[in-house]
């Protein structure tokens, strides 16, 4: 009994961590204009610099917010929806005060959320 109750364990632990899917992941490609070196963060996450033109990051599946580093701390731009095998593009366009630019948008005036 002993030397069936092994297999039959593992068996049911590795089904259990298929069924897990790690793989609900997006892409978010960040443009600057003008080019900007500035430190982006998604949601707590810092995204390593961009290249010239922009860059494009892998993501968790879900809404966070695009938020850069201020004088006082993270200053949020947008929120960004990232989907899952999508690449959701923003443009954060430098005037007075940082904005995004999205190719589509969702949810109210008030507050803007980038889609892909």
């Amino acid at each position: 009994m002993r030397r069936l109750a092994l297999p039959t364990t593992l068996l049911g632990l590795a089904s259990a961590l298929s069924a897990c899917d790690a793989s609900d992941r997006g892409f978010v490609q960040i443009e600057t204009v003008p080019e900007y070196a500035s430190t982006f963060y998604i949601g707590e996450q810092k995204l390593p610099p961009l290249n010239l033109g922009g860059s494009i990051f892998q993501h968790a599946v879900g809404t966070e917010d695009l938020q850069v580093r201020g004088r006082n701390g993270l200053v949020r731009i947008c929120k960004v929806d990232v989907r899952k095998d999508r690449i959701t593009k923003v443009t954060v366009v430098y005037e007075h005060i940082p904005s995004c630019r999205c190719r589509s948008s969702g949810g109210a005036n008030s507050e803007r959320v980038c889609t892909s």
